[in-house]
């Protein structure tokens, strides 16, 4: 087992989200940490931390300007009209600056329960954008969801991993003989390469979601898996098999899955 948890929470940090359940801190606890200079601004519907001198702070009015962006966004992918509570937003120059931060090396990183999201700015990452933002407002306005759901949902809410339009990179994936097939998805997610679980996720949650609507997604959210066939009128083989005939017809013509590539 402990081989196991080993290997998952590799997987996990080389995705770029982390994925394994570390303890949630609060902002106010991160703001009195020592060894970091923070300046807080204020939008609409965040309180954006940087550190003083860092790329964001460079770029802070873009990175407020995201915040938004990306808020509108998860608001909109969930059907949700409001979201009442201030969400913080820590952003920090490096992975290595994010483990200090919040303990896992890692691109990004959402504390629900704290209304709270921490990310990568700098040394040419950009972790910003919706994905960890969907997961603080869906998993407080719907709960918490099935694992292949809820990091579906998020790289759904970024349509893109790792730059890569979705269907093409699970194209692409099929084609190298590495996408998981829709079990594996649902029931070994946590214990599977991220490199591979987190696209095929985010391609499998669009199609779910383009096909059948975003009741079928909030179904499948409070039901899991299982509530699927009922709202989708398929089993979960015949889902697969849509869902495949939907990733064939992607163009993924020169695409090069370079984070796979170099594994």
């Amino acid at each position: 087992m402990k081989l196991a948890v080993a290997m998952a929470t590799a997987a996990a940090l080389s995705s770029g989200c982390g994925s394994i359940p570390w303890e949630s801190p609060e902002p106010r606890d991160i703001l009195k940490r020592s060894g970091f200079a923070w300046l807080s601004t204020h939008t609409e519907h965040f309180c954006v931390h940087v550190i003083r001198g860092s790329t964001a702070e460079r770029d802070l009015v873009n990175r407020e300007e995201d915040a938004e962006r990306s808020f509108a966004r998860a608001l909109e992918l969930l059907g949700e009209s409001s979201y009442a509570a201030t969400i913080d937003v820590f952003i920090v120059e490096s992975r290595a600056i994010m483990r200090r931060l919040v303990g896992a090396e890692t691109n990004g990183r959402a504390f629900p329960e704290a209304n709270m999201l921490a990310y990568v700015y700098g040394g040419g990452i950009n972790a910003g954008g919706p994905h960890e933002l969907t997961h603080v407002i869906a998993n407080n306005l719907w709960g918490p969801g099935e694992p292949w759901l809820s990091e579906g949902l998020a790289v759904y809410a970024d349509d893109r991993w790792h730059d890569h339009h979705l269907h093409a990179l699970a194209k692409h994936l099929v084609e190298r003989g590495d996408l998981p097939a829709f079990e594996t998805l649902v029931n070994w997610f946590r214990w599977r390469n991220s490199l591979l679980t987190y696209p095929a996720a985010g391609s499998l949650v669009k199609h779910l979601y383009e096909r059948y609507g975003l009741d079928a997604v909030k179904a499948a959210w409070g039901g899991g898996a299982a509530a699927l066939p009922e709202v989708t009128g398929k089993s979960r083989e015949a889902l697969e098999r849509e869902w495949h005939s939907v990733i064939r017809a992607a163009d993924a013509s020169g695409l090069v899955y370079r984070a796979l590539e170099n594994r």
